[in-house]
C-alpha cells in the first residue's frame, strides 16, 4: 500500500478539534438559560465571548479543511462528512436526543477514515512490469466508433 502523508492528517485532525470545540461552545450557548451549573450562567464567561469563541472555532475548522484540500491536495469527500457532523452536532445540542449523539460519534470516526482515504495519491508504476493501463484493470483505449453499442463485425458468427 501507499504511505499516508502526515500533514494532510494534521489539517484534518485540527479541523476535527476545532469542530469539537465549536460543539462544546454551542452546547453552552444553547443551554445558557437552563444549565445553571455551566460557565455562562455562572458568569465565568459572557454569552458574547462564548459566541465569539464558537464562531472562531467554526472558522478554524473550515480553514483547516480548506488547507487540507487546497494546500495538501486532499479530496473534499471528508469535508462532506464533516459538514454532516456539524449539522448533527447542532441538532443534538438543541434536542439532546441520544441517537443523534451516537450519530455524531460515528460521523467523527468516519471523518477520520475519510481523511486517510481522501488523500489523492498519484498512482505509481506497476511492479509487475505490465503497462500501467493494463495493470490497473482499466482499458484506456478509445472506441473506434461513436456508438458504444455498435456490433463489432469481427465478432459475428458465420452460418
Amino acid at each position: 500500500g501507499s504511505a499516508v502523508a502526515p500533514l494532510p492528517l494534521v489539517a484534518a485532525a485540527l479541523a476535527s478539534v476545532f469542530l469539537y470545540m465549536f460543539g462544546l461552545a454551542d452546547n453552552d450557548i444553547v443551554g445558557a438559560k437552563t444549565d445553571t451549573d455551566r460557565p455562562i450562567p455562572n458568569g465565568e464567561i459572557s454569552l458574547g465571548a462564548a459566541r465569539v469563541a464558537r464562531a472562531l472555532c467554526l472558522i478554524g475548522a473550515i480553514a483547516c479543511s480548506l488547507v487540507g484540500e487546497y494546500v495538501f491536495g486532499m479530496s473534499s469527500a471528508w469535508q462532506h462528512v464533516m459538514g454532516w457532523l456539524l449539522v448533527a452536532m447542532i441538532v443534538y445540542n438543541r434536542t439532546k436526543w441520544s441517537p443523534v449523539m451516537g450519530l455524531c460519534r460515528g460521523l467523527n470516526v468516519l471523518c477520520g477514515v475519510m481523511a486517510v482515504t481522501a488523500q489523492e495519491v498519484p498512482s505509481s508504476p506497476s511492479t509487475t512490469g505490465a503497462d500501467t493501463e493494463e495493470a490497473d484493470g482499466f482499458d484506456d483505449r478509445q472506441p473506434t466508433t461513436d456508438d458504444p453499442f455498435a456490433d463489432d463485425p469481427s465478432d459475428e458468427e458465420e452460418f
